[in-house]
């Protein structure tokens, strides 16, 4: 049974007119919520043979009540991040105690995928190496995908990341935000020194030690939801089935 940590620690500030009122992963995108939509998807793809564990700060309590009602039977648990504000790497510690494979995945609370896509990237990257799946540069980057906002990725011939950063001039792909550890990373993040526990930084130490690589989903289709505009793209596109109907 695959382990799957949602990382869901923060506030979701950068969504205008949402912050502080309700879990970003809450938020409706047609008739389900962002976390219902992701939760379908791991019951489409896996057709239900996974764990699912949500790191959850500021809003441990709500997403609690809210699995419990919506979700209660299904392998799901919320367990409380209390260093979260340390990073999202740092939020995923707290995941660490109910992991039972030798790897597990990491995704974010805010990123929708086509069941196609997440398919691909899930089987992809259930191999017997760290990575990250990537949208490579090569397919044109979507419009509909922030590129300003994105994390960038380069990597060599051989599939293994020589960079990672929102800031860098020469890459070759986009982070989508899955990836694949081994349970010897949670040494790695408690290792990385206070303010620089995130998942990027894992990445960096990894490249410099063990290595880390990029699992490159050509065609992919996903949506990281960060802002209104993003939302109501998302909303248009659950109209038309683009997330899946899987719903129980």
């Amino acid at each position: 049974m695959m382990d799957i940590v949602i990382v869901a620690g923060g506030l979701g500030t950068r969504l205008a007119g949402k912050e502080g009122r309700i879990p970003k992963t809450l938020l409706p995108v047609g008739d389900r919520t962002i976390l219902d939509i992701i939760i379908g998807t791991m019951n489409e793809v896996f057709d239900g043979g996974f764990h699912l564990i949500i790191a959850a700060g500021v809003f441990f309590e709500d997403l609690r009540s809210y699995i419990q009602s919506r979700w209660k039977d299904r392998n799901v648990e919320v367990v409380r991040a209390s260093k979260w504000k340390e990073g999202n790497a740092a939020t995923v510690l707290a995941a660490e105690e109910l992991i039972g494979g030798p790897q597990f995945i990491v995704q974010m609370s805010d990123h929708l995928f086509a069941p196609e896509t997440y398919q691909r990237c899930t089987g992809k990257i259930n191999v017997d190496i760290p990575a990250v799946c990537a949208q490579p540069a090569s397919d044109g980057i979507p419009a509909y995908l922030d590129l300003d906002d994105a994390t960038k990725i380069l990597a060599d011939k051989d599939n293994r990341i020589r960079a990672i950063g929102k800031d860098l001039t020469d890459w070759n792909a986009i982070d989508m935000g899955i990836f694949r550890f081994p349970t010897d990373i949670f040494e790695t993040i408690r290792s990385l020194p206070y303010g620089k526990k995130s998942l990027s930084e894992c990445v960096r130490a990894r490249i410099a030690s063990t290595g880390f690589f990029v699992s490159l989903q050509p065609g992919a289709i996903w949506k990281d939801i960060d802002s209104e505009a993003d939302l109501q793209w998302a909303t248009r596109m659950a109209e038309d089935g683009l997330w899946g109907t899987e719903n129980s």
